[in-house]
């Protein structure tokens, strides 16, 4: 005969107080004699060896205890204790030596949670939360001075502490410990002492800053995604909100809106009567392209396929319009005297760029291919030369924004017709670090992770 796993005996003891201190200032007359008598039960589970039976007991607790504390004051107090016993045992009609053997286990677990809430005066708040079943243990005492007072606070147990973010330093952390700030006239000082209750990773750094050296050809200009909405020698200024953009994908898309009638014959803007006929798609403001009314540059949000053809109208100030129908600023083909591509800005490659602050943190400069600068451009064009000199005017813009900068005018012919390389710009820049390595183990424990910037 076996006997697999029985309990010969399991009991659970569990004692829950509630109480509450008030003040007998506030109290009314007859608090005293109103006053309940508070008794607490405890159920005691008695075992006896020689029976293995159980019998059931009472033991009576003391009554509850009054402290007698300032006006305007209240403490909540609430709790539980729970201890389980559990007794376990195999036996088996025969024992066999590593096979079969009786055996006994006695466990016993205790918990114990308690919370502490209310405020002594009115400046003294309180609270503490203590649970050691899931290692909870929170404790705040905070102290508010009115105003005038050199105390303006003073915190003890969990305490939060943070410095305002500058842009190379930052401080926020969970401490245990004590904080107090203080201020006399207009002088504040904060102090804090404690010891962490987190592990921490610490990133040691210089400036957060990386100086980059690089080399741009010539040929790497931003292709398919910056156009002029003018004619050369436009004069007339394009009226805010006017501009209409509409795009033919060379595709038949169930989904498309077709905006323009298929048989409406459209010309380019440049008048060399180039013409077409599609299938346009009216595009959206702010999510398909953006326009800067100022210089009359439209700028599509991503990179054109080479095959598409773009159609614009728009209005002018004046109360004219481009034109009866939308006109053609890049066909099919991307004949060069029908496409208004601007062929001008260069990506410098990456984001987070520092702007410029006139020390020398940010350099740029042409070079022919043996390294040399160049008086002026192939063709007897200027120069572009970033920052201005003496003698040179400002032909380089640099949107640190967006990483690009834009040349007055274009570079050589051959460049643009032939893909002919002449020259290299040389980039020496500053850029923000962004990435945090964090140590392996860390990561597997991690609670909480701030970063700043």
């Amino acid at each position: 005969m076996q006997f697999d796993k029985y309990n010969i005996f399991r009991g659970i003891e569990d004692v829950i107080l509630y109480g509450a201190i008030i003040s007998q200032e506030c109290a009314p007359p007859e608090f005293e004699e109103t006053l309940p008598e508070s008794i607490q039960e405890i159920a005691v589970w008695q075992i006896s060896n020689d029976t293995a039976e159980s019998s059931l007991t009472y033991q009576n607790i003391s009554s509850g205890f009054m402290a007698e504390l300032p006006f305007e004051s209240r403490l909540s107090i609430s709790g539980r204790k729970l201890t389980g016993l559990d007794y376990t045992a195999r036996v088996y009609d025969k024992e066999e030596d590593r096979k079969r053997k009786n055996m006994s286990f006695f466990k016993m677990e205790q918990e114990l949670w308690m919370r502490v809430s209310g405020n002594i005066g009115d400046r003294l708040n309180i609270d503490v939360d203590y649970n050691d079943a899931s290692g909870k243990k929170d404790i705040s005492l905070i102290y508010k001075g009115q105003h005038g007072e050199f105390i303006q606070e003073a915190a003890f147990g969990d305490i939060s502490v943070s410095f305002p973010n500058a842009e190379f330093t930052g401080y926020s952390k969970e401490l245990f410990g004590l904080k107090v700030n203080t201020r006399y006239k207009n002088l504040e000082l904060n102090a804090f002492f404690s010891e962490t209750k987190s592990m921490s990773e610490i990133k040691r750094f210089t400036g957060n800053m990386q100086l980059e050296r690089r080399i741009i050809a010539d040929t790497s200009y931003v292709k398919l995604k910056y156009y002029s909405l003018l004619r050369n020698n436009e004069t007339r200024t394009i009226k805010n909100g006017t501009v209409e953009v509409y795009a033919d994908y060379q595709k038949l898309d169930p989904t498309y809106n077709i905006s323009i009638p298929a048989d409406t014959v459209l010309y380019d803007l440049n008048g060399t009567g180039v013409s077409c006929i599609g299938n346009f798609v009216h595009l959206v403001a702010g999510q398909d392209y953006t326009v800067d009314y100022n210089t009359g540059m439209l700028i599509f949000k991503n990179t054109l396929t080479s095959n598409c053809i773009i159609a614009v109208n728009c209005e002018f100030e004046d109360g004219s319009a481009l034109g009866n129908n939308p006109l053609i600023i890049k066909d099919m083909d991307n004949i060069v005297a029908v496409t208004t591509e601007l062929k001008t800005f260069y990506d410098l490659g990456n984001l987070g760029i520092i702007r410029d602050n006139g020390r020398g943190n940010f350099l740029l400069e042409i070079k022919d291919l043996n390294g040399n600068a160049p008086s002026t451009i192939e063709g007897g064009k200027d120069m572009p030369v970033y920052p201005p000199k003496t003698g040179y005017r400002a032909n380089i813009a640099v949107d640190f924004g967006n990483d690009v900068f834009n040349l007055a005018q274009p570079l050589h012919d051959n460049l643009y017709l032939k893909g002919t390389s002449r020259y290299k710009f040389i980039a020496e820049i500053n850029m923000r670090l962004r990435h945090l390595y964090c140590v392996p183990a860390l990561l597997r424990i991690l609670k909480k992770l701030l970063l700043t910037e």
